[in-house]
């Protein structure tokens, strides 16, 4: 069982306050420098892809380096 934001946490003396949410940054369009989407349309267009499908392979390939070197590294590295 995961526990999610607003559950208790507990440590060996019992409840240890409640879990806070991470920090997370959200990119939109709206949010991205026209010079860095320009980049990334002309890298897509080099690629023969659109925006969207670009930014998304991209994305899938950094989690999945991510992921492999957690599995290599193991628990104890993270962070």
């Amino acid at each position: 069982m995961f526990l999610e934001n607003g559950d208790w946490k507990m440590n060996k003396n019992g409840a240890d306050g409640m879990l806070e949410a991470p920090t997370v940054q959200v990119l939109t369009i709206s949010n991205v420098p026209s010079d860095i989407l320009e980049a990334i349309d002309e890298l897509a267009a080099r690629q023969d892809r659109s925006r969207s499908s670009f930014i998304r392979r991209e994305l899938q390939r950094i989690v999945a380096e991510y992921q492999a070197k957690d599995v290599v590294l193991g628990p104890t590295s993270r962070n």
